[in-house]
């Protein structure tokens, strides 16, 4: 940049798009503080948000330290001295004495000893402030580091559409907007993938360039060569390191990991996510896909110790969740779900049929699947190792048979659903040893199977209670599975309280409810006969205070309108009519990961899309929820869809 800017800003002529909270910590930051250190992996956009703030700083001079020239002839053009390719530091220093403004040192990972420089400079100048780029903090004491992460989904598509109709590309060749934004996703929304792709638009169609981004370092080549530098900046451990973590498909803890994480985070070849306990660390798809490149020969031992520790940690979880720690158990085993299905995946292609077989049944085993609604998903796996009946709960029974704690409680709920005297009874040593032990979804499912044994003994007021305080439990920590079985078991109760024909209605929308529920949980629970028997009993109740008709019409409502079935089961005013809540009050990053819910995306791949931890996105939901008064992920994906 010498010779042609002599320290002045390059003009960039690009689109920019989003970043604006970036700008103003950006601008407010360096009031504050001498040395700003914007940090992130290669192609997010460093050096472009740098150049932004800029603008908005006023007296500034720009030295890019990627030219390969010497440090301080950059220097000295940067802040105009003549002679600049043979200044002196003294001459540099000189310069800037009393001289109040703000230096831009860009790419300083690309230069030895552009943090001792620094310390100099600022040493030298008091009223100097830097802003620095680079992959790595500089590592001096009193440096700001500022992550700069990729670009969310709607400013990448905005960005990519831009670039592309700058480029020439047609209008009408960039109207499917979901194959953007899975273009862009594939790409992580780094900025520099995302103009690469932009410019291949003019000879490639949308799907065309999102089949080829699996192999992303061919179809844009500047892409390969910036995660390269990233490589040669690695230590030959750190490199090994990348390469074995790159078979890691969700977020992992260092335990996981065959060596040191800091060095991998300190480069942003890896992002930490420390909110969570034990914190998880993140690898961009690009890295990612870099790093199965350099596995090589090696990418067999790779994936069976990956395999191997996937299998040992779910076996860990199955025998340890019963605890207080059941809830952080079974939300690690449902953050790493890819993980598991890809240790499944490699098993079975390797003919490690028992490994395979093992990593389904003890997913299963942990109870996640049901907690967190994705059964459908854990027995399909378990169905590809092994020969099922067909039948989701005589598959759960043959699981668990055996086990300590479930298959105790499934006993009470099987005594319960059959009228066995002894039912009461089984399901209160159940509670008792969930509330000895402090296990929270355990003792729901304890006290749903006391209420189910009082409703089967007739007595319906302590059944209603008893359900009331577990419907409220699994309510607090989103326990889809176990909601859907107490709205249900609510429409029976409710049924056979009395002779209210309102109440009446309600237990049939109910009943409705619970269907949905069901069903949007990839369950088909008809044929159950226990369950059959149930339903028809609370049915015929209900059809003959309501009549056959109204009884079809109130069902069928619930089905549409489940989204405030908990409310409704729990007796909290709300209409039950199907309604789209109204929207106000969601910030940006909420309404994103509201499109992601509704797309079906579970709260680890939500995370792993935008760089957060599955906890955060947790986190939002829930106040998603409490905004719009939407009890669950459904509701929340119902609500986005009409959007």
């Amino acid at each position: 940049m010498i010779g042609d800017h002599s320290g002045e800003l390059p003009l960039d002529l690009s689109p920019f798009v989003g970043r604006d909270d970036l700008l103003a910590a950006v601008t407010e930051r360096l009031r504050r503080t001498r040395l700003l250190t914007l940090t992130g992996p290669a192609g997010v956009g460093k050096s472009r948000l740098a150049l932004r703030a800029a603008v908005r700083l006023g007296r500034v001079r720009y030295a890019d330290l990627a030219t390969g020239a010497p440090l301080w002839a950059h220097l000295a053009a940067a802040l105009g001295i003549p002679d600049h390719d043979t200044a002196h530091p003294d001459a540099v220093f000189a310069h800037l004495a009393g001289l109040p403004t703000v230096l831009i040192l860009d790419s300083c990972d690309r230069i030895p000893g552009a943090a001792d420089a620094t310390t100099a400079l600022l040493r030298a100048a008091p009223g100097l402030r830097i802003l620095a780029t680079g992959r790595r903090r500089l590592g001096i004491d009193g440096e700001y580091a500022l992550p700069v992460p990729p670009l969310g989904p709607p400013d990448a598509v905005r960005l990519f559409l831009d670039l592309a109709e700058a480029g020439g590309v047609a209008a009408t060749a960039l109207t499917d907007r979901a194959a953007v934004e899975r273009l862009c996703t594939e790409l992580d929304g780094l900025p520099l993938a995302i103009k690469l792709a932009a410019d291949r638009a003019r000879t490639m169609s949308l799907t065309e360039l999102t089949e080829h981004t699996a192999d992303r370092f061919t179809l844009l080549p500047g892409l390969r060569t910036a995660v390269d530098l990233s490589h040669r900046q690695c230590t030959p451990q750190e490199r090994q390191l990348w390469a074995a973590c790159s078979v890691f498909a969700a977020p992992f803890t260092a335990a996981a990991a065959p060596g040191d994480l800091d060095g991998l985070v300190d480069k942003s070849v890896l992002t930490a996510a420390t909110d969570t306990h034990p914190a998880r660390f993140t690898m961009l798809r690009t890295l990612r896909a870099y790093g199965l490149e350099q596995l090589g020969d090696t990418a067999g031992a790779a994936r069976d110790r990956h395999r191997d520790h996937v299998r040992d940690t779910l076996a860990a979880a199955a025998d340890s969740w019963f605890g207080t720690r059941e809830l952080s158990v079974l939300t690690a085993v449902r953050d790493e779900l890819p993980d598991i299905v890809a240790a499944i995946d490699h098993s079975l292609a390797t003919g490690a049929d028992h490994d395979a077989h093992t990593l389904a049944r003890d997913l299963i085993r942990t109870r996640a699947p049901f907690v967190f609604g994705f059964l459908d998903v854990a027995v399909t796996q378990l169905g590809r190792t092994r020969d099922l009946d067909g039948d989701p709960l005589a598959t759960a029974r043959a699981v668990f048979a055996g086990d300590r704690h479930t298959a105790p409680l499934l006993a009470a709920i099987g005594a319960a659903f059959t009228g066995d005297a002894n039912a009461r009874d089984l399901a209160a040593d159940c509670r008792r040893r969930a509330e000895t032990a402090g296990s929270p979804v355990a003792l729901t499912w304890a006290l749903w199977a006391t209420a189910l044994a009082c409703h089967r003994d007739g007595d319906q007021d302590t059944a209603a209670g008893l359900l009331t305080t577990c419907l409220d439990t699994q309510r607090s920590f989103d326990d889809r599975w176990g909601q859907a079985w107490s709205i249900e078991l609510a429409a029976w109760i409710i049924a056979a309280r009395g002779d209210d024909t309102d109440e009446a209605g309600r237990a049939a929308w109910l009943l409705g409810a619970a269907t949905a529920r069901h069903r949007g949980l990839g369950i088909d629970l008809t044929g159950i006969r226990a369950l059959d028997d149930a339903r028809t009993r609370a049915r015929d109740r209900i059809e003959t205070l309501l009549g056959p008709d109204t009884t079809a019409a109130e069902t069928a409502a619930g089905e549409q309108g489940h989204d405030h079935a908990i409310r409704i089961a729990l007796g909290e005013p709300v209409s039950r009519r199907a309604s789209a809540p109204p929207g106000g009050g969601l910030t940006t990053r909420e309404r994103e990961i509201a499109g992601l819910v509704a797309e079906g995306l579970t709260s680890a791949r939500i995370g792993a899309r935008l760089r957060i931890s599955a906890r955060t996105v947790d986190t939002h939901i829930r106040n998603i929820g409490a905004k719009l008064g939407l009890a669950n992920r459904a509701a929340i994906a119902a609500w986005a869809s009409l959007r």
